[in-house]
Order: structure tokens, then sequence, then C-alpha cells
């Protein structure tokens, strides 16, 4: 029984594996939050404001160094805690103080090598250690930037702090494949102050750990051997864990709802391949048969949801949920989708705008007190054939709609991935259903089931025929909030 016990015996609900970010969008506009948007969310200062800090990795894609040093404890300043930035480009010589910050910080700079076009450093991950020999992992869906932490819809996973091994140590399935992944992906930067992080993260017990990784580093994979990683290790997620479909008489549900779509993966003659239609569903649904991805058209992708009985559906806020936002188009920095030109507008109109969701699917109520702040977060879900009700698993991290995270299909099995990036998976147990929870991390009077929190409630609600995608190049159509 995994459920927790109270003093007295008695079970306790189960928490959501992955925390939301605390809401503070009203303080870039002069409004207030209600206590209730930011329950049982976290703040930066529970991730990085410990007293005891010694040491620290961030893994990100941008980082602003004043939000960062900010935000620090005063006691791991003063003890001039190691700081070392992984990152594909420079963080401390961008700084308007950078000569002061190299005197007064101890600060190590690791840049990720990017072989591939289009590639980026796009995971977000903290290891922090402590003084009393312990270390956490974080991963989580933001950059380390003020609009980011205070303006955007955030979520994250934190192990919680983890002890050094000691010698009759157990281990755990679980905790033996996390670290064995995470290993792997840290080993694919091939930098030595890296290597030092694999040395010292093999020294700690895993035993606590409950959720598996999903991880994209740039490399040519091959799915028949070997490594794998983006959509590869994907489907090794799904096959250990029992989890990958046939054809069904009950319709499932899949969603996925990102900040960012990319274009197809792969065109012809006018036809597209789409990385949630043509890649990522085909590999769900590949029990029975042997997965390859859907040829580019609109019809291949069709006939294998007919076929497998789903139904996809992208999440992604419009253009008039992004102008009515706490951030107005402030907030739409941070989102992207382009299809201004006949290419993207094809493949857009084949495979993308046939199944896009709101991002608010409570109007008129408020469920999750984000309804008005708009995502960053990166969710990838399938239900049980029951409308939402339950999942069968889900993806939370780094990973937007694009090949360059998930991977794009070569020759003779082979994969190429561009992009560094880092998901969390979690799934429904034997006997236990994973439930979606709003405003909580918890069920209420459930101590069996796991919940897992979301920032939008499910079923998603479809666009209307008038609905148009956030895009930043058909802004202009319309002022936002704040005119």
């Amino acid at each position: 029984d995994d459920s927790e016990e109270e003093p007295t015996g008695k079970p306790v609900p189960l928490k959501s594996a992955v925390r939301l970010l605390q809401d503070r969008s009203h303080e870039l506009h002069g409004g207030t939050a209600s206590a209730e948007s930011n329950k049982e969310a976290l703040a930066l200062l529970d991730l990085i404001g410990m007293p005891d800090l010694s040491k620290t990795y961030q893994f990100n894609f941008a980082v602003d160094l004043d939000v960062f040093l900010t935000h620090l404890h005063r006691d791991a300043v003063r003890r001039r805690a190691k700081i070392v930035f992984v990152t594909g480009s420079d963080v401390v010589q961008n700084s308007d103080d950078a000569e002061f910050v190299k005197k007064a910080f101890d600060i190590e700079e690791v840049k990720a090598n990017l072989p591939f076009r289009f590639g980026s450093h796009h995971s977000k991950m903290m290891v922090n250690f402590f003084q009393d020999n312990t270390v956490e992992f974080v991963i989580m869906t933001c950059n380390f930037n003020k609009i980011d932490f205070a303006g955007l819809t955030q979520m994250c996973w934190r192990s919680g702090r983890l002890s050094r091994k000691k010698d009759t140590s157990s281990s755990t399935i679980l905790g033996d494949q996390f670290l064995q992944d995470m290993t792997e992906y840290l080993r694919s930067y091939n930098k030595v102050t890296i290597s030092k992080l694999i040395d010292d993260i093999k020294l700690y017990d895993y035993l606590s750990i409950d959720i598996e990784i999903l991880l994209s580093s740039p490399g040519i994979y091959n799915l028949s051997q070997g490594p794998q990683q983006g959509y590869g290790k994907f489907l090794q997620l799904l096959k250990r864990n029992d989890l990958l479909l046939g054809d069904s008489d009950a319709n499932h549900n899949v969603l996925a709802q990102v900040s960012s779509i990319a274009s197809s993966f792969k065109v012809q003659k006018g036809q597209h391949a789409s990385v949630l239609t043509h890649l990522i569903c085909p590999l769900m649904f590949s029990k029975t048969n042997r997965f390859s991805s859907l040829g580019p058209s609109d019809n291949s992708a069709r006939n294998h949801q007919t076929q497998y009985n789903y139904t996809p559906n992208i999440v992604y806020p419009t253009l008039d949920e992004v102008a009515d936002s706490n951030l107005g188009y402030m907030s739409g920095v941070a989102i992207h989708f382009n299809n201004n030109n006949a290419r993207l507008n094809a493949n857009y109109l084949q495979n993308i705008k046939p199944y896009l969701c709101k991002w608010n699917s409570s109007s008129p109520n408020s469920k999750t007190g984000r309804e008005n702040v708009m995502p960053h977060t990166k969710i990838y879900a399938c239900d049980n054939a029951d409308n939402w009700s339950s999942l069968r698993w889900a993806l939370v991290g780094s990973h937007n709609l694009s090949k360059q995270a998930w991977g794009e299909p070569l020759a003779n099995n082979e994969y190429r991935i561009c992009s560094y990036e880092l998901s969390i998976f979690v799934h429904q147990k034997e006997n236990r259903k994973l439930i979606p929870v709003y405003a909580s991390d918890s069920l209420q009077n459930d101590t069996h089931n796991i919940p897992i929190r979301l920032p939008f409630t499910l079923p998603p609600r479809r666009y209307l025929a008038q609905d148009r995608p956030w895009s930043a190049s058909t802004a202009s159509s319309r002022r936002d909030r704040f005119g």
C-alpha cells in the first residue's frame, strides 16, 4: 500500500507528483490573486531559497541572472555556494553586472553542444546539493526569468531530498531506472563538469523515486538497437509499463497541451506528417503491430484514428484567451505558433486545426485558478476510454510538439533528435487509477487512487468556428485587455 498514514494510523490522500508553481501575474499589473488560486502551489524560493544550499546545477534554455541571484538565501550567498549554469548560451557575460557577478559569486558555465540546425538546450532542471549531504532533483516547465515565474502557468516535479547510500541500502526498480536514465542523459553532454555531477549523484539512494523520465539529447538513434531517447524512449516507457494500446471498441482520448507547435516533420506533394498525429499517436497504438510513423497525409491520420478508435486533442490558447489574460499580449512572448505562409498553413489545416482545444475549458467558473494565466506547461496524457475520468499516463516537462524535441524519423529505423529535453512520466498502477485534480494536490476522501494535478480542466473544449490559435503574427488584429 503506497498511501501515507497519519500518526493515528489513518491513511491520508496521496499527493500529486507534479506541482503547480505560484501565480504572481497580478504583481505585474497591480491586481490581486485569490488564496485559492495558489493553494499548495510552490514558490521559486521553495526551490532554490534554502539557507543550506551548497551547490546547484541549473539546466535551462534561458536564465535571467538577476532573478536567479536575488532568490538565493543570504546564507548560501555568504558561503559562496557553487553555481553551475548549463545552457546553450552565455549567462554571466550577458549580464549588465558581469564583472561584479564573477567576483561576488562562485559561478561556472557549461555550454551544451548543439550540432543540428534548430536544436536548442530546452531542458529545465535543477540538481541541488545541501550541507546535510542530501540532493534534490527538480524538473520544471519554466525558463529562469521573470515572466516565466511571475506571469505564466508553470509546473514542476521535486524528488524531495535524497540521502547518501548506506552499506545496507536496498534499491527499487524505479529508483534504479531513474539513476540509469539520468546518467544516460547527463553523459550525452560529454563535458568534464557534468561527468563530475554523474559521479556525485551515484552516491545517493533513490528508494523514494516513483516517476520515470523521458529524455532527449542531440544525436542519431536507432529504434531497433542501442539507447533510446525522444519518441524511442517514449515507446520504451509505454511498453515497459504495459501501456501500449491496440484497436478498441471504446474511444480513447489523447491530449497534447503545449506552448509551442512547430512545423511538420515530413512533407510530400503538399501533404504533411505532424508530430502528434503521425508519430506520437501511432506509437501509442502499436501494441498489436510493429510501430512505424504514418506517411504524410491527413487521410493517413484520420484512417488510423478510425481504425484504433481514438481522438487527438491539442490544448493551445486562442488569440482571444491571450488578449484577455492577466498579462494580455505580454504573455504571448512565450507561446509560439506560426502559419503565415502556404507551407505552414497547409500543415495547420491538415493536422493542427481539426484538433485544437481552448486553454480555458472551465469558463465561466474558475476551477484551476489558471484560466486567465497563459501556459508555459507541456502536458501529454491518454485516458482510459472514460471521457477523461481517469488517465492511463501523463507526461509533464519541456517537450513541445516539434521534431527537434521528439525526434525526426529517418531511414532504416534511425531517427534524429536536435534538442535537449526532460519530462517526467507518471502512470496508473495496478488497481490504482490516475485521477485528474484541480486547485489541489490531492483527491478528496480518496486515499487509494493517484492524483495528478492539472492547470486546465478535462474534457477540453474544442475551438469554436471563430477562434484562432494565438500567434504573434496575428496579434495586431485586436487589442488586448490593456489596449
